[in-house]
Protein backbone atom coordinates (compact mmCIF):
# COMPACT_ATOMS: atom_id res chain seq x y z
CA UNK A 1 0.00 0.00 0.00
CA UNK A 2 1.11 3.52 -0.96
CA UNK A 3 2.36 5.23 2.08
CA UNK A 4 1.13 9.29 2.05
CA UNK A 5 3.75 11.56 2.12
CA UNK A 6 4.42 13.74 5.91
CA UNK A 7 2.77 17.26 5.18
CA UNK A 8 4.50 20.21 5.13
CA UNK A 9 6.10 21.89 8.73
CA UNK A 10 5.08 18.10 10.42
CA UNK A 11 8.16 17.39 12.67
CA UNK A 12 7.72 13.33 13.33
CA UNK A 13 8.75 12.01 16.30
CA UNK A 14 11.08 9.53 15.84
CA UNK A 15 13.40 9.76 18.82
CA UNK A 16 13.26 6.83 21.14
CA UNK A 17 14.20 9.79 23.94
CA UNK A 18 11.85 9.26 27.15
CA UNK A 19 9.33 11.86 27.48
CA UNK A 20 9.93 14.15 30.89
CA UNK A 21 7.49 12.38 34.09
CA UNK A 22 6.46 9.43 31.38
CA UNK A 23 5.85 7.12 34.13
CA UNK A 24 4.88 9.04 36.40
CA UNK A 25 1.77 10.30 34.40
CA UNK A 26 1.05 6.41 33.79
CA UNK A 27 0.79 5.87 37.32
CA UNK A 28 -1.52 9.02 38.04
CA UNK A 29 -3.82 7.98 35.07
CA UNK A 30 -3.76 4.44 35.91
CA UNK A 31 -4.82 5.71 39.38
CA UNK A 32 -7.62 8.01 37.92
CA UNK A 33 -9.06 5.20 35.75
CA UNK A 34 -9.17 2.84 38.71
CA UNK A 35 -10.89 5.40 41.25
CA UNK A 36 -13.17 6.03 37.94
CA UNK A 37 -14.18 2.54 36.81
CA UNK A 38 -14.49 1.77 40.96
CA UNK A 39 -16.79 4.65 41.28
CA UNK A 40 -19.22 3.90 37.83
CA UNK A 41 -19.27 0.77 38.81
CA UNK A 42 -20.65 1.64 42.18
CA UNK A 43 -23.26 4.41 40.97
CA UNK A 44 -24.60 1.91 38.07
CA UNK A 45 -25.02 -0.51 41.02
CA UNK A 46 -27.25 1.46 43.28
CA UNK A 47 -28.44 4.60 40.92
CA UNK A 48 -32.55 3.60 40.57
CA UNK A 49 -33.55 3.95 36.72
CA UNK A 50 -35.13 6.88 35.47
CA UNK A 51 -37.59 7.32 32.98
CA UNK A 52 -35.85 6.54 29.37
CA UNK A 53 -33.73 4.24 30.93
CA UNK A 54 -37.08 2.01 31.70
CA UNK A 55 -38.13 2.70 28.26
CA UNK A 56 -35.26 0.85 27.16
CA UNK A 57 -35.14 -2.16 29.72
CA UNK A 58 -38.95 -2.37 28.94
CA UNK A 59 -38.59 -3.13 25.64
CA UNK A 60 -35.74 -5.35 26.11
CA UNK A 61 -37.76 -7.62 28.28
CA UNK A 62 -40.27 -8.23 25.39
CA UNK A 63 -39.96 -11.74 24.64
CA UNK A 64 -39.23 -11.76 20.91
CA UNK A 65 -37.06 -9.81 18.35
CA UNK A 66 -40.30 -9.31 16.76
CA UNK A 67 -42.34 -8.29 19.94
CA UNK A 68 -39.83 -5.83 20.35
CA UNK A 69 -39.73 -4.23 16.89
CA UNK A 70 -43.54 -4.10 16.99
CA UNK A 71 -43.61 -2.11 20.19
CA UNK A 72 -41.03 0.35 18.56
CA UNK A 73 -43.78 0.67 15.94
CA UNK A 74 -46.34 1.50 17.98
CA UNK A 75 -44.26 4.20 19.99
CA UNK A 76 -42.67 2.49 22.76
CA UNK A 77 -39.79 5.16 22.56
CA UNK A 78 -38.30 6.45 19.39
CA UNK A 79 -34.95 4.65 18.94
CA UNK A 80 -33.81 1.33 15.75
CA UNK A 81 -34.42 -1.68 17.55
CA UNK A 82 -31.04 -2.61 18.11
CA UNK A 83 -30.22 -1.43 21.20
CA UNK A 84 -33.06 -2.92 22.45
CA UNK A 85 -31.88 -6.22 20.75
CA UNK A 86 -28.46 -5.77 22.57
CA UNK A 87 -30.27 -5.45 25.94
CA UNK A 88 -32.28 -8.36 25.12
CA UNK A 89 -29.76 -10.99 24.70
CA UNK A 90 -26.99 -9.11 27.00
CA UNK A 91 -29.51 -9.79 29.75
CA UNK A 92 -29.50 -13.65 29.18
CA UNK A 93 -26.04 -14.34 29.73
CA UNK A 94 -25.41 -11.27 32.43
CA UNK A 95 -28.62 -10.83 34.09
CA UNK A 96 -31.00 -7.70 34.16
CA UNK A 97 -29.81 -6.04 37.40
CA UNK A 98 -29.11 -2.30 37.29
CA UNK A 99 -25.16 -2.92 37.03
CA UNK A 100 -25.43 -5.68 34.38
CA UNK A 101 -27.47 -3.48 31.98
CA UNK A 102 -25.65 -0.37 32.60
CA UNK A 103 -22.07 -2.17 31.61
CA UNK A 104 -22.73 -1.67 27.96
CA UNK A 105 -22.57 1.80 28.41
CA UNK A 106 -20.15 2.49 30.48
CA UNK A 107 -18.00 0.35 27.92
CA UNK A 108 -18.79 2.38 25.69
CA UNK A 109 -17.80 5.45 27.36
CA UNK A 110 -14.03 3.60 28.31
CA UNK A 111 -14.24 3.18 24.29
CA UNK A 112 -14.65 6.64 23.39
CA UNK A 113 -12.09 7.77 25.92
CA UNK A 114 -9.76 5.51 24.72
CA UNK A 115 -9.56 6.03 21.09
CA UNK A 116 -9.63 9.57 22.06
CA UNK A 117 -5.49 9.01 23.60
CA UNK A 118 -5.13 7.09 20.71
CA UNK A 119 -5.35 9.78 18.46
CA UNK A 120 -4.27 12.61 20.62
CA UNK A 121 -1.28 10.27 21.75
CA UNK A 122 -0.50 10.25 17.83
CA UNK A 123 -0.28 14.26 18.02
CA UNK A 124 0.55 15.47 21.17
CA UNK A 125 2.75 14.32 24.21
CA UNK A 126 1.52 11.69 26.91
CA UNK A 127 0.47 14.95 29.35
CA UNK A 128 -1.79 16.41 27.49
CA UNK A 129 -3.07 13.12 25.79
CA UNK A 130 -3.57 11.65 29.21
CA UNK A 131 -5.56 14.67 30.47
CA UNK A 132 -7.63 14.53 27.10
CA UNK A 133 -8.76 11.17 28.01
CA UNK A 134 -9.74 12.14 31.27
CA UNK A 135 -11.75 15.11 30.37
CA UNK A 136 -13.61 12.56 27.46
CA UNK A 137 -14.40 10.50 30.36
CA UNK A 138 -15.99 13.06 32.34
CA UNK A 139 -17.68 14.76 29.69
CA UNK A 140 -19.80 11.96 28.78
CA UNK A 141 -19.87 10.42 32.43
CA UNK A 142 -23.90 11.26 33.01
CA UNK A 143 -24.51 9.43 29.89
CA UNK A 144 -21.83 6.63 30.70
CA UNK A 145 -24.18 5.88 33.71
CA UNK A 146 -27.22 5.25 32.05
CA UNK A 147 -28.95 2.19 30.27
CA UNK A 148 -29.16 4.39 26.77
CA UNK A 149 -27.43 4.26 23.21
CA UNK A 150 -25.10 7.57 23.41
CA UNK A 151 -22.21 6.23 24.75
CA UNK A 152 -21.84 3.19 22.56
CA UNK A 153 -22.68 5.25 19.38
CA UNK A 154 -20.34 8.00 20.58
CA UNK A 155 -17.45 4.81 20.90
CA UNK A 156 -18.05 3.80 17.15
CA UNK A 157 -18.00 7.62 16.04
CA UNK A 158 -14.35 7.77 18.15
CA UNK A 159 -13.47 4.08 17.18
CA UNK A 160 -13.71 5.91 13.44
CA UNK A 161 -11.81 8.45 13.97
CA UNK A 162 -9.09 5.90 14.63
CA UNK A 163 -9.41 3.94 11.21
CA UNK A 164 -9.45 7.53 9.61
CA UNK A 165 -6.63 8.56 10.91
CA UNK A 166 -4.90 5.66 10.40
CA UNK A 167 -5.98 6.42 6.74
CA UNK A 168 -4.16 9.71 6.37
CA UNK A 169 -0.75 7.77 6.71
CA UNK A 170 -1.42 4.30 4.93
CA UNK A 171 -4.06 3.82 2.71
CA UNK A 172 -6.43 0.88 3.06
CA UNK A 173 -9.26 -0.23 1.42
CA UNK A 174 -10.43 -2.22 4.65
CA UNK A 175 -10.10 1.08 7.35
CA UNK A 176 -12.81 2.75 5.11
CA UNK A 177 -14.84 -0.24 5.28
CA UNK A 178 -14.51 -0.19 8.78
CA UNK A 179 -15.83 3.45 8.81
CA UNK A 180 -18.37 2.64 6.96
CA UNK A 181 -19.52 -0.12 9.33
CA UNK A 182 -18.79 1.96 12.27
CA UNK A 183 -21.19 4.84 10.95
CA UNK A 184 -23.97 2.49 10.05
CA UNK A 185 -23.67 0.82 13.44
CA UNK A 186 -23.61 3.98 15.17
CA UNK A 187 -27.12 4.82 13.14
CA UNK A 188 -28.75 1.37 13.77
CA UNK A 189 -28.36 2.35 17.59
CA UNK A 190 -29.48 5.85 17.23
CA UNK A 191 -31.41 7.92 14.03
CA UNK A 192 -29.85 11.12 15.14
CA UNK A 193 -26.20 9.27 14.77
CA UNK A 194 -26.80 9.80 10.62
CA UNK A 195 -25.32 12.49 11.69
CA UNK A 196 -22.44 11.67 12.27
CA UNK A 197 -21.92 10.30 8.08
CA UNK A 198 -22.11 14.73 7.14
CA UNK A 199 -20.36 15.56 9.96
CA UNK A 200 -17.37 12.95 8.49
CA UNK A 201 -18.17 14.34 5.59
CA UNK A 202 -17.34 17.96 6.78
CA UNK A 203 -13.68 16.77 8.11
CA UNK A 204 -12.90 14.71 5.26
CA UNK A 205 -13.30 17.79 3.18
CA UNK A 206 -11.34 19.60 5.07
CA UNK A 207 -8.83 17.49 4.70
CA UNK A 208 -9.17 16.88 1.17
CA UNK A 209 -8.32 20.98 1.03
CA UNK A 210 -4.74 20.69 2.85
CA UNK A 211 -3.95 17.58 0.96
CA UNK A 212 -5.39 18.80 -1.99
CA UNK A 213 -6.59 15.06 -2.62
CA UNK A 214 -9.97 13.48 -3.08
CA UNK A 215 -10.09 10.18 -1.48
CA UNK A 216 -12.92 8.14 -3.01
CA UNK A 217 -13.25 5.06 -0.85
CA UNK A 218 -13.40 7.14 2.50
CA UNK A 219 -16.34 8.97 0.32
CA UNK A 220 -18.23 5.66 -0.35
CA UNK A 221 -17.55 4.97 3.36
CA UNK A 222 -19.59 8.09 4.13
CA UNK A 223 -22.18 7.78 2.22
CA UNK A 224 -23.07 3.99 2.54
CA UNK A 225 -22.42 4.65 6.38
CA UNK A 226 -24.77 7.60 6.18
CA UNK A 227 -27.53 5.61 3.36
CA UNK A 228 -28.05 3.08 6.21
CA UNK A 229 -30.58 5.18 7.79
CA UNK A 230 -32.72 4.25 4.84
CA UNK A 231 -33.21 0.36 6.34
CA UNK A 232 -34.72 2.24 9.14
CA UNK A 233 -37.51 4.30 7.00
CA UNK A 234 -40.74 1.63 7.54
CA UNK A 235 -40.04 2.06 11.34
CA UNK A 236 -39.60 6.10 10.91
CA UNK A 237 -42.37 6.60 8.86
CA UNK A 238 -44.64 4.47 12.01
CA UNK A 239 -42.98 6.69 14.43
CA UNK A 240 -43.36 10.50 12.96
CA UNK A 241 -46.95 10.66 14.12
CA UNK A 242 -46.41 10.17 17.67
CA UNK A 243 -43.17 12.64 17.26
CA UNK A 244 -45.26 14.94 15.83
CA UNK A 245 -48.49 14.23 18.21
CA UNK A 246 -45.71 15.25 21.33
CA UNK A 247 -43.55 18.30 19.90
CA UNK A 248 -46.77 19.71 18.16
CA UNK A 249 -47.36 20.92 21.92
CA UNK A 250 -46.42 24.15 22.28
CA UNK A 251 -45.29 23.14 26.02
CA UNK A 252 -42.93 19.99 24.82
CA UNK A 253 -39.76 20.04 26.31
CA UNK A 254 -37.38 20.18 23.38
CA UNK A 255 -37.94 22.76 20.55
CA UNK A 256 -35.42 23.41 18.97
CA UNK A 257 -34.34 27.29 19.81
CA UNK A 258 -30.89 28.92 19.96
CA UNK A 259 -32.02 29.49 24.02
CA UNK A 260 -31.69 25.96 24.15
CA UNK A 261 -28.65 25.39 21.89
CA UNK A 262 -26.88 27.39 24.02
CA UNK A 263 -28.17 25.77 26.96
CA UNK A 264 -27.08 22.27 25.82
CA UNK A 265 -23.61 23.50 25.05
CA UNK A 266 -23.75 24.60 28.46
CA UNK A 267 -24.51 21.23 29.56
CA UNK A 268 -22.13 19.02 27.63
CA UNK A 269 -19.24 21.19 28.71
CA UNK A 270 -19.83 22.91 31.52
CA UNK A 271 -21.86 21.26 33.95
CA UNK A 272 -19.59 18.50 35.29
CA UNK A 273 -17.81 20.18 38.24
CA UNK A 274 -14.92 17.71 37.84
CA UNK A 275 -14.81 18.83 33.92
CA UNK A 276 -14.50 22.25 34.96
CA UNK A 277 -12.09 21.08 37.93
CA UNK A 278 -9.74 19.47 35.24
CA UNK A 279 -9.84 22.35 33.09
CA UNK A 280 -9.18 25.32 35.42
CA UNK A 281 -6.29 23.27 36.91
CA UNK A 282 -4.56 23.15 34.00
CA UNK A 283 -4.93 26.56 33.22
CA UNK A 284 -3.79 27.60 36.53
CA UNK A 285 -0.68 25.03 36.16
CA UNK A 286 -0.20 26.73 32.69
CA UNK A 287 -0.09 29.69 34.64
CA UNK A 288 2.55 29.09 37.31
CA UNK A 289 4.78 27.21 34.42
CA UNK A 290 4.64 30.55 32.61
CA UNK A 291 5.53 32.71 35.59
CA UNK A 292 8.20 30.46 36.58
CA UNK A 293 9.59 30.23 32.83
CA UNK A 294 8.72 27.03 32.05
CA UNK A 295 6.56 27.65 29.49
CA UNK A 296 8.08 26.43 26.60
CA UNK A 297 10.58 24.06 28.19
CA UNK A 298 9.90 20.61 26.78
CA UNK A 299 12.49 17.94 26.21
CA UNK A 300 11.12 16.11 23.32
CA UNK A 301 11.23 17.18 19.88
CA UNK A 302 7.74 19.09 19.95
CA UNK A 303 5.46 17.18 17.51
CA UNK A 304 2.99 19.70 15.96
CA UNK A 305 -0.33 18.18 15.77
CA UNK A 306 -1.01 17.28 12.04
CA UNK A 307 -4.24 19.19 9.71
CA UNK A 308 -6.27 15.86 9.79
CA UNK A 309 -6.34 16.31 13.90
CA UNK A 310 -7.91 19.88 13.22
CA UNK A 311 -9.80 18.58 10.78
CA UNK A 312 -11.48 16.50 13.13
CA UNK A 313 -11.91 18.46 16.16
CA UNK A 314 -13.00 21.51 13.99
CA UNK A 315 -15.50 19.11 12.46
CA UNK A 316 -16.50 17.84 16.22
CA UNK A 317 -16.96 21.19 17.36
CA UNK A 318 -19.47 21.88 14.68
CA UNK A 319 -21.16 18.61 15.52
CA UNK A 320 -24.11 20.51 17.75
CA UNK A 321 -25.25 22.92 15.55
CA UNK A 322 -25.65 20.22 12.92
CA UNK A 323 -28.14 18.69 15.33
CA UNK A 324 -29.75 21.78 16.17
CA UNK A 325 -30.04 22.51 12.36
CA UNK A 326 -31.37 18.99 11.72
CA UNK A 327 -33.79 18.97 14.53
CA UNK A 328 -35.21 22.30 13.19
CA UNK A 329 -35.82 21.22 9.58
CA UNK A 330 -36.55 17.41 10.33
CA UNK A 331 -37.22 16.52 13.56
CA UNK A 332 -38.50 19.42 15.78
CA UNK A 333 -36.59 17.61 18.66
CA UNK A 334 -33.36 18.65 20.30
CA UNK A 335 -31.66 17.73 22.96
CA UNK A 336 -28.21 17.35 24.59
CA UNK A 337 -27.74 13.90 24.28
CA UNK A 338 -28.13 13.96 20.70
CA UNK A 339 -25.32 15.76 20.51
CA UNK A 340 -23.02 13.98 23.21
CA UNK A 341 -19.99 12.95 20.89
CA UNK A 342 -18.74 16.39 20.75
CA UNK A 343 -17.40 15.87 24.13
CA UNK A 344 -14.54 14.52 22.43
CA UNK A 345 -13.72 17.82 19.98
CA UNK A 346 -13.62 19.95 23.05
CA UNK A 347 -11.58 17.98 24.63
CA UNK A 348 -8.95 17.58 21.38
CA UNK A 349 -9.23 21.35 20.69
CA UNK A 350 -8.62 21.81 24.83
CA UNK A 351 -5.13 19.31 24.59
CA UNK A 352 -4.31 20.62 21.47
CA UNK A 353 -4.02 24.47 22.18
CA UNK A 354 -2.10 23.92 25.33
CA UNK A 355 1.22 24.25 24.72
CA UNK A 356 3.96 21.62 26.11
CA UNK A 357 6.74 22.41 28.66
CA UNK A 358 8.15 19.96 31.31
CA UNK A 359 6.25 21.83 34.03
CA UNK A 360 2.94 20.55 32.49
CA UNK A 361 4.20 16.90 32.18
CA UNK A 362 5.11 16.86 35.75
CA UNK A 363 2.03 18.59 36.77
CA UNK A 364 -0.37 16.81 35.48
CA UNK A 365 0.24 13.88 37.59
CA UNK A 366 -0.30 15.66 40.56
CA UNK A 367 -3.89 17.18 38.52
CA UNK A 368 -4.89 13.45 38.43
CA UNK A 369 -4.10 12.06 41.44
CA UNK A 370 -5.82 14.77 43.13
CA UNK A 371 -9.25 14.50 40.75
CA UNK A 372 -8.71 10.73 40.76
CA UNK A 373 -10.47 10.57 44.77
CA UNK A 374 -13.32 13.12 43.65
CA UNK A 375 -14.60 10.29 41.29
CA UNK A 376 -16.38 9.35 43.60
CA UNK A 377 -18.75 12.41 44.34
CA UNK A 378 -20.53 11.20 41.87
CA UNK A 379 -23.41 9.84 43.53
CA UNK A 380 -26.85 9.53 42.31
CA UNK A 381 -29.05 10.00 45.67
CA UNK A 382 -32.53 10.44 44.78
CA UNK A 383 -35.65 10.26 47.12
CA UNK A 384 -36.72 7.09 47.54
CA UNK A 385 -40.20 7.11 48.25
CA UNK A 386 -41.32 3.03 48.67
CA UNK A 387 -41.65 3.90 52.66
CA UNK A 388 -43.41 6.97 52.16
CA UNK A 389 -45.60 4.86 49.80
CA UNK A 390 -46.59 1.91 51.37
CA UNK A 391 -47.19 4.03 54.45
CA UNK A 392 -50.42 4.90 52.55
CA UNK A 393 -53.08 2.92 54.11
CA UNK A 394 -54.36 0.03 51.89
CA UNK A 395 -56.12 -1.80 49.75
CA UNK A 396 -56.78 2.45 48.44
CA UNK A 397 -55.47 2.84 45.23
CA UNK A 398 -52.54 5.73 44.72
CA UNK A 399 -53.04 7.58 41.44
CA UNK A 400 -49.59 8.62 40.28
CA UNK A 401 -50.40 12.36 39.02
CA UNK A 402 -46.84 12.72 37.11
CA UNK A 403 -45.56 10.59 34.43
CA UNK A 404 -42.52 11.41 34.97
CA UNK A 405 -42.36 9.35 37.57
CA UNK A 406 -44.49 6.79 37.18
CA UNK A 407 -42.15 5.01 35.13
CA UNK A 408 -39.68 5.08 37.53
CA UNK A 409 -42.19 3.55 40.64
CA UNK A 410 -43.77 0.53 38.38
CA UNK A 411 -40.12 -0.49 37.72
CA UNK A 412 -38.94 -0.24 41.43
CA UNK A 413 -42.07 -0.30 44.21
CA UNK A 414 -42.63 -3.70 45.65
CA UNK A 415 -45.74 -6.06 43.64
CA UNK A 416 -47.92 -5.33 46.69
CA UNK A 417 -47.53 -1.68 46.25
CA UNK A 418 -47.24 -1.33 42.75
CA UNK A 419 -50.58 -3.56 42.17
CA UNK A 420 -51.94 -0.62 43.82
CA UNK A 421 -50.74 2.26 41.38
CA UNK A 422 -52.81 3.92 39.02
CA UNK A 423 -52.67 6.73 36.06
CA UNK A 424 -55.26 8.64 34.67
CA UNK A 425 -55.42 10.17 31.57
CA UNK A 426 -57.72 13.74 31.49
CA UNK A 427 -59.98 14.50 28.82
CA UNK A 428 -58.40 16.24 25.86
CA UNK A 429 -60.36 18.57 26.32
CA UNK A 430 -58.05 19.37 29.20
CA UNK A 431 -54.70 21.09 28.74
CA UNK A 432 -52.16 19.13 29.70
CA UNK A 433 -48.89 21.13 29.21
CA UNK A 434 -46.59 18.79 27.75
CA UNK A 435 -48.21 16.12 26.92
CA UNK A 436 -45.17 13.46 26.13
CA UNK A 437 -45.51 11.65 29.78
CA UNK A 438 -48.71 11.11 29.26
CA UNK A 439 -48.80 10.14 25.66
CA UNK A 440 -45.46 7.53 26.40
CA UNK A 441 -47.87 6.06 29.41
CA UNK A 442 -50.68 5.66 26.75
CA UNK A 443 -48.77 3.91 24.05
CA UNK A 444 -46.98 1.50 26.63
CA UNK A 445 -50.59 0.63 27.39
CA UNK A 446 -51.44 -0.71 24.29
CA UNK A 447 -48.46 -2.62 24.75
CA UNK A 448 -48.78 -4.08 28.20
CA UNK A 449 -52.40 -3.88 28.18
CA UNK A 450 -52.23 -5.04 31.83
CA UNK A 451 -50.99 -1.72 32.82
CA UNK A 452 -53.73 0.37 35.32
CA UNK A 453 -53.82 3.40 33.05
CA UNK A 454 -57.58 4.58 32.62
CA UNK A 455 -59.71 7.53 32.69
CA UNK A 456 -59.52 10.06 35.46
CA UNK A 457 -63.38 10.57 35.08
CA UNK A 458 -64.35 6.57 34.88
CA UNK A 459 -62.01 5.76 37.57
CA UNK A 460 -63.36 8.50 39.95
CA UNK A 461 -67.01 7.17 39.17
CA UNK A 462 -66.17 3.66 40.36
CA UNK A 463 -63.27 4.29 43.17
CA UNK A 464 -64.82 6.20 45.97
CA UNK A 465 -61.64 6.49 48.05
CA UNK A 466 -58.25 6.67 46.76
CA UNK A 467 -54.53 8.34 47.30
CA UNK A 468 -52.78 11.05 44.54
CA UNK A 469 -49.34 11.50 44.90
CA UNK A 470 -47.80 14.47 42.92
CA UNK A 471 -44.02 14.83 42.38
CA UNK A 472 -44.37 18.16 40.40
CA UNK A 473 -41.59 17.07 38.25
CA UNK A 474 -43.69 17.17 35.14
CA UNK A 475 -46.05 19.51 33.32
CA UNK A 476 -49.27 16.78 34.11
CA UNK A 477 -52.09 19.07 35.34
CA UNK A 478 -54.20 15.55 36.94
CA UNK A 479 -54.14 16.68 40.56
CA UNK A 480 -54.91 20.45 39.72
CA UNK A 481 -57.82 18.75 37.42
CA UNK A 482 -58.98 16.98 40.59
CA UNK A 483 -58.67 19.72 42.93
CA UNK A 484 -60.40 22.09 40.92
CA UNK A 485 -63.90 19.59 41.30
CA UNK A 486 -63.18 19.16 44.94
CA UNK A 487 -63.04 15.27 44.58
CA UNK A 488 -59.10 15.75 46.58
CA UNK A 489 -57.47 17.52 48.92
CA UNK A 490 -54.04 18.01 50.58
CA UNK A 491 -53.01 15.52 53.16
CA UNK A 492 -49.25 15.47 53.57
CA UNK A 493 -45.78 16.22 51.69
CA UNK A 494 -42.33 14.58 51.95
CA UNK A 495 -39.28 14.48 50.74
CA UNK A 496 -40.94 16.57 47.46
CA UNK A 497 -43.44 14.20 47.47
CA UNK A 498 -47.64 15.96 47.70
CA UNK A 499 -50.35 13.08 48.82
CA UNK A 500 -53.81 13.95 48.58
CA UNK A 501 -56.93 11.77 49.62
CA UNK A 502 -60.07 11.69 47.83
CA UNK A 503 -63.18 13.58 49.27
CA UNK A 504 -66.26 12.32 48.59
CA UNK A 505 -69.06 14.58 48.99
CA UNK A 506 -70.96 12.93 51.85
CA UNK A 507 -68.70 10.74 53.32
CA UNK A 508 -67.25 12.23 56.74
CA UNK A 509 -65.91 9.09 57.98
CA UNK A 510 -61.81 9.65 58.49
CA UNK A 511 -59.38 7.02 56.41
Amino acid sequence: MPVTAPEPGNIEHKSQEKEPGNRLILISLGIFLVCYLASILRSAAHTPLWMDEILSVWASRLPSARAIYSALAHGSEYAPPCFPLLLHYFAKVAGGGNLAMRLPSIAGAIIAASCTFVLLRRHLDLARAAFGLCMVLEGIHYFALQIRPYALETACLALAFVFWDDLNRQASVWRAVAIGFLLAIATSLHFYAVLFAPTFGLIELLYALKIRKIRMPIWAAILLGGASIFLWLPLIHQMNRYVANDSGSPAYYAHPTVVKLMDVLCHLFLENYLSILLLLGAMALIGLGAFLGYDSDCSEVQRKPEAGFWAFTLGMIVFPVMVFLFSVLVTKTFNERYAVASVIGMSTLICGCIRPSRFFSLAVPLLLVVAAPLTFSHRENPPNYTNAISELIPPYPIVVADGFQWFPLQESLPPEIRSRIFYVTLPDSIPIGDPTNEHQIERWKTIDPSLQVEDVDQFVQRTPRFYVIDFQTSDDTQAQYLLKRHLIQWASQTDGMVVYKSSTPGDSRNW
